[in-house]
């Protein structure tokens, strides 16, 4: 591929070089580091170039870097900044409101997580002012919504490696908030947005205010408050109605397989349970209940490719998972400027964001997963609530007692609360001595991520449908006879369960089964960080200048639970209560508690070469190191070198090559343990089942590390006075990734292996049996995700940018286009198992392999401005995929998607930041491609949510003042 870059660079500049064409100077384009229209000058300490500390014109930085103004990115989604900014194409994977899938609820991370070039949110560093930004999630993700958007400047996107120049997590590049730090006057947005189904309301307001105060002091505040009511899968018919892919042939073997290719299954229904109870043993085994104490035969609906999934039926349906949650971010934001003499400025800056989540309305129907069901549980024949004359049928067959798998649908809010508290404040010295700039800052930060999930004791559960008759006739729970007085104890306010039937449980039976699942995760990190920077000495093509620093970290994380996996439900008195299970049914948190310190010293170095010679305008080298020691994992070097080469005026070369890392996260290393009941198909049974899915930390993980190759063009012809154009290749391969293996191809990897493969240690069996028996009895029982440094990533492929400005008709015309094309995604869960292409396919989540990654992303936006108004058009464009390449699909590939977006603005007044906007996002009401994503059939919405727009036409209405 690198030969293919050498052909095609070298072809362009001979094009270029041809007689006849002749390049201007280079002028600012919005594609580089270039000033903003409506900025003060800058002065050269507050120049700040993403991607090296050393002061320089950003368009001369040898890692490549896209410019977004915040007006820009307004325009194209007004709904939020980081909305416009994950539309770029290199942003590909990125999680928004509206893109997260439902089972994020997890894992907690909700908000907007930006990721570069899908090699993984946690592998993108973000900064503000240059400064790194503290995780907000225990999982180790900064949700950006938490910047004060109303204060960006602009968004500057590095898309190559920069840990040598900014510490770890810069694997896939840097995104940079620049705040408008000393902004004097008063200005605000009011807005609100509302999907063409009436639905995904949502509102923004934002202030901010900034005064000089005397000739020394600066103080800047903004607050702001985002409300979305968000939307559900139901409410994009057929996404929601219970799609799931399964196989085409009955009886075809393994789903997914040359002989039973998937296909999109509709209305599809999963047969764990039914809604008032099926019946799975004894002589009325395959009956259901339907209304209280009615029972029949069970309708099982059609046959599918897939063992235990049908085409309608009697078999539960999942309904009413939210696709955007309804959710309210607040932001507030402080700053003070002290001019302490004419070379040193102090500063104090605080930032505080409170977001929340609810995942269900209370109007009965389940939000996010969380419906509860009791499955595949022993029922005793003395259960007075049994009809009497199965009772009496089943005590005439010497049945004793039968087993039944049924779904609570009766309650209501049955979903997950989360909130998330976040502060950071900082202070900080900046200052200048002779031709050196220093800075040195302190920060601290604190999150608080807490969430509440309606769940089932499983204790109260085993005891309440335990129900017999009392001494004096009345129907009791069973543990409230037991003779041991600490079990009557336990359960006296224990209240009889029946359900055998819908609408059968009682509102009291159920209040006393319920509670709340919960956990709370606290994390800490303390920064400090000195830089010096400047030029020692001139050299004949100019002046040598370096960058030198230091920065010491501590982080923290201390998570509590009610629900700890670790510490089983009690079984004494109790005889109907699964071996080893967890306090609460669905949802079991474990804790976690840990902490590490790093310590870094960083160096960079930018010589000039040439200078004005026949065969450069100018070459500069630019290198960095940074020595990292990790109080956990030891010492690690990264790396970087770069060349930039103006062969002349508007025409310039530019390569990095660097070493970056990525060091595991505190909750990487000290999670005790995380227990989630999710469905699994179970190769060795061929069925459907539902599994514990046990997730736990790994102490010794080590940094992950990536080796990145960019190498670019950009060109400004004189020819055409305000074009630019850059083209860059990207090349990175990050081996050591911290992974979690991938459970569905070590199950059949497992299976293939006769049960000899290592691999069969990440699912749990019944011990006492040889891997050979394929009863019920040996049906896998537990899933282990625990994370290793055993993975490989390999990914390369273009950025391509272009823009135009030309005054055209009276008025001022501006185009800007960007293209990704990704010529290779690899990816390689261990040594174990084989690398698996991606780019260009997609298994929506069948697989678990990861990202879906499109080979070509576009965007092509054109604002005409003229008087009082302008109008901003925009093209985005998401290339075709194939499905697979895991699974065998007999459905056709997924269609290129074309998107439209169009606003139209008027200016109010004289005042150059003032103007009413209305936008239409999605114009067109583009509908996403239709594939059916699993594991279970409507948990999901039958489409690439993370790719594709589902909300539909969006409009958008405001006003934005300044004063």
């Amino acid at each position: 591929m690198n030969r293919k870059v050498a052909i095609s660079i070298g072809s362009l500049a001979a094009i270029i070089s041809s007689p006849g064409l002749v390049f201007a100077q280079e002028t600012p384009s919005s594609g580089e580091a270039a000033p903003v229209q409506e900025e003060a000058p800058a002065t050269i300490s507050d120049i700040i170039v993403t991607g090296s500390r050393i002061v320089r014109d950003g368009s001369k930085a040898p890692s490549p870097m896209t410019v977004s103004t915040a007006e820009d990115l307004n325009k194209v989604a007004p709904t939020s900044l980081i909305a416009g900014l994950t539309q770029l194409p290199q942003f590909s994977g990125s999680l928004t409101n509206t893109s997260a899938r439902s089972i994020a609820a997890i894992v907690g991370n909700h908000g907007d997580f930006v990721n570069l070039h899908a090699i993984g949110a946690i592998r993108t560093l973000i900064l503000q002012d240059g400064r790194r930004l503290s995780p907000t999630t225990f999982s180790g993700l900064v949700d950006t919504s938490v910047i004060p958007q109303l204060l960006v400047k602009r968004v500057e996107v590095v898309t190559a490696g920069a840990s040598a120049t900014y510490g770890s997590d810069a694997v896939s590049g840097v995104v940079n908030f620049i705040l408008d730090d000393k902004f004097v006057g008063f200005k605000g947005v009011a807005q609100g947005s509302i999907a063409s189904r009436g639905d995904n309301q949502n509102y923004r307001i934002a202030l901010a205010y900034g005064a000089q105060l005397g000739d020394s002091v600066n103080i800047v505040a903004a607050v702001e408050r985002y409300q979305t009511g968000g939307f559900k899968f139901q409410d994009r018919p057929p996404y929601g109605n219970y799609n799931i892919a399964v196989g085409s042939v009955p009886g075809g073997g393994t789903p997914g397989s040359l002989s039973n290719p998937l296909v999109d299954g509709r209305n599809i229904r999963f047969a764990l349970a039914t809604a008032g109870g099926n019946i799975l043993s004894g002589p009325f085994a395959n009956n259901v209940f339907t209304t209280p104490g009615v029972y029949r035969p069970i309708n099982v609906g059609g046959a599918t490719g897939s063992p235990g999934l049908f085409v309608g039926g009697d078999y539960h349906k999942w309904d009413g998972q939210w696709q955007a949650v309804p959710a309210t971010t607040d932001t507030a934001f402080l700053r003070v400027n002290f001019e302490a003499s004419d070379d040193i400025t102090a500063f104090v800056q605080v930032n505080g964001a409170k977001t929340k989540q609810r995942y269900a309305d209370g109007d009965g129907r389940v939000g996010q997963g969380q419906t509860l069901y009791p499955l595949n549980r022993t029922y005793f024949t003395e259960n007075p609530f049994l009809p009497p004359a199965m009772a009496t049928a089943l005590t005439a067959a010497g049945q004793s007692s039968f087993r039944m798998s049924r779904m609570i649908l009766e309650t209501a809010d049955n979903g997950t609360h989360d909130s998330n508290d976040y502060y950071n404040a900082a202070v900080g010295l900046k200052g200048d001595i002779d031709k050196f700039h220093w800075d040195l800052t302190y920060q601290h930060s604190w999150s608080k991520y807490r969430s509440r999930n309606k769940d089932i004791r499983q204790e109260r559960l085993a005891a309440a449908t335990d129900a017999v008759l009392g001494p004096s006739g009345q129907i009791v729970c069973r543990p409230t006879l037991d003779p041991d007085p600490a079990v009557r104890a336990r359960f006296a306010d224990c209240v009889p369960l029946n359900l055998f039937g819908q609408g059968a449980p009682s509102a009291d039976a159920l209040a006393y089964v319920r509670d709340v699942s919960k956990y709370a995760a606290v994390t800490k990190l303390d920064n400090i960080a000195a830089n010096i920077t400047g030029d020692l000495f001139d050299l004949p093509a100019g002046p040598l200048a370096v960058a030198v620093g230091a920065e010491y970290r501590k982080s923290s994380l201390n998570m509590t639970s009610n629900s700890d996996p670790l510490i089983p439900a009690n079984p004494a008195g109790l005889r109907n209560l699964p071996a080893g299970a967890g306090r609460f049914l669905l949802n079991n948190f474990a804790t976690a508690n840990g902490s590490y310190n790093v310590k870094e010293a960083y160096g960079e170095i930018a010589v000039p070469i040439f200078k004005d010679q026949p065969f450069a305008r100018s070459l500069e080298l630019n290198g960095a190191a940074r020595i990292t020691d990790y109080s956990t994992s030891g010492t690690v070097t990264t790396w970087k070198g770069g060349a930039v080469w103006e062969i002349m005026d508007g025409l310039r070369f530019r390569a990095t090559r660097s070493r970056d890392i990525r060091a595991p996260t505190l909750f990487d290393l000290y999670n005790r343990g995380a227990a989630i009941d999710a469905t699994f198909f179970d190769p060795h049974l061929q069925k459907q089942i539902v599994v514990s899915r046990v997730t736990r930390g790994n102490p010794d993980l080590k940094p992950e590390v990536a080796n990145t190759l960019s190498l670019g063009v950009v060109l400004q012809p004189r020819a055409v006075p305000g074009f630019t154009l850059s083209v860059d290749y990207y090349d990175v391969k990050l081996k050591g990734a911290i992974q979690t293996l991938n459970t569905d191809l070590a199950a059949r990897t497992c299976e293939a292996s006769g049960g000899t493969s290592p691999l069969c240690a990440l699912i749990v069996r019944n011990p006492a049996l040889p891997y050979s028996d394929r009863t019920d009895a040996n049906a896998a029982r537990a899933i282990i995700n625990t994370p290793a440094n055993l993975a490989g990533l390999k990914t390369r492929g273009f950025d391509i940018e272009a823009s135009y400005r030309h005054p055209l008709f009276g008025g001022d015309l501006f185009t800007r286009l960007f293209v990704t094309y990704v010529d290779r995604y690899t990816i390689q869960d261990s040594a174990l198992q084989a690398p698996v292409e991606l780019a260009g396919w997609t298994e929506g989540i069948i697989s678990s392999v990861g990202a879906s990654v499109p080979k070509v992303r576009a965007s092509l936006q054109a604002t005409y401005t003229a008087n009082r108004f302008s109008v901003t058009a925009q093209e985005r464009m998401i290339g075709r995929m194939k499905r697979g390449p895991i699974n065998i699909w007999a459905e056709r590939d997924l269609p290129a998607v074309f998107y439209t977006d169009l606003t139209l603005a008027y200016r109010v007044g004289e005042n150059q930041g003032s103007e009413l906007f209305l936008t239409a996002n999605n114009l067109f009401d583009r509908k996403p491609p239709f594939i059916a994503t699993g594991p279970s059939p409507g948990l999901y919405m039958a489409t690439l949510t993370d790719v594709y727009d589902t909300v539909g036409t969006a409009f958008t209405a405001g006003i934005r003042f300044k004063f």
